[in-house]
């Protein structure tokens, strides 16, 4: 595993997982951008995926806090823009959901919170 990475560890019956952080961080993202409304600079959702220039751009709106000592429970952080048009309150309420969600399915992390952070409006389609 590369030094400059946090990994998330979980010890199973068969052995033990390890989880980047940067891993969860690119899921979360990837769930904010299929909620309908919300943009993530420099990255887009088009009808074949995601476009982006590298998953790091990604990873950069979510930041994530894990419980001391290691618990299992992570606090997540994402930073969107919203679509003109677009209600802020419901955008940010289903970006909450559906992070909250996918993370816990993907994972098996209990999410204990997900703020959202709405620093903008995207006049772009």
């Amino acid at each position: 595993m590369g030094e400059s990475k946090e990994y998330i560890t979980s010890i199973e019956e068969g052995g033990t997982v390890n989880i980047s952080e940067e891993v969860i961080a690119v899921i979360a993202a990837a769930t904010m951008l299929d909620v309908s409304g919300v943009c993530i600079p420099g990255c887009c959702k088009t009808a074949g995926g995601i476009q982006t220039a590298d998953k790091k751009r990604l990873a950069r709106a979510v930041r994530l806090s894990f419980s001391t000592p290691p618990s299992g429970t992570v606090a997540i952080e994402c930073n969107i823009l919203v679509r003109y048009g677009h209600t802020i309150i419901d955008v940010a309420s289903a970006v909450q959901s559906a992070v909250k969600e996918t993370i816990e399915a993907v994972t098996g992390l209990t999410v204990s919170k997900v703020d959202v952070n709405v620093y903008g409006i995207s006049f772009k389609d």
